[in-house]
């Protein structure tokens, strides 16, 4: 996961990367080894991009 002003990269699997616009959830508050749930939107094969949203976190990390 990669956390930035305009979204969160998240990682479907190896090489394959969604991005996601900032959810407006109460107390977001994303770590880096979060799991979410994300719904995929678009997927533009021309561009290699692939866009969706948060649904839930499943499972969050602790440091």
């Amino acid at each position: 996961m990669n956390i930035e002003n305009f979204g969160i990269f998240i990682e479907l699997q190896q090489g394959i990367v969604i991005l996601c616009p900032p959810p407006n959830w109460a107390n977001f508050n994303p770590n880096i080894g979060d799991t979410y749930l994300v719904r995929i939107k678009r997927i533009d094969r021309e561009r290699e991009r692939v866009s969706g949203t948060l649904v839930r976190l499943i499972k969050t990390t602790t440091i």
